[in-house]
């Protein structure tokens, strides 16, 4: 890189801090969702939430606090690899079924009709 390309460089980033800061941050969030463990993804998220907290940003230590509060579930995903959209896209199935038998009393008979609709979708996990 020639000198005058990284003093441009080097320019863009001073003026830009903040948003160099929260990509890079980004970036490091992203790389969360491949921990190995419940407790290595835990590890993860709270040095990410320090650095959030060395910032001086108040959004985004605000955003640091809300990820600790919400830390179990999040971490959940390195033990489970489920989201909630799977879940809510379960749900939807499960409310559609519902809409259209328009008020099933038998609940075993409601939970044969909500089996064949899981093995279609991936969406939706039965447990």
């Amino acid at each position: 890189m020639q000198a005058r390309e990284y003093n441009k460089l080097q320019t863009l980033l001073e003026s830009n801090s903040n948003l160099n800061t929260l990509y890079v941050l980004k970036e490091q969030l992203q790389a969360l969702w491949s921990a190995p463990s419940f407790e290595g993804m835990s590890e993860q998220l709270e040095n990410w939430c320090l650095i959030a907290d060395q910032s001086h940003m108040l959004y985004l230590k605000k955003f640091a606090k809300s990820l600790r509060k919400h830390c179990v579930g999040i971490c959940n995903y390195a033990k489970h690899k489920l989201t909630s959209a799977r879940i809510e896209a379960g749900n939807v199935s499960i409310g559609m079924i519902r809409k259209r038998a328009r008020g099933i009393r038998d609940t075993e008979y409601f939970k044969l009709k909500i089996i064949p609709a899981a093995r279609i979708s991936d969406s939706f996990i039965w447990f």
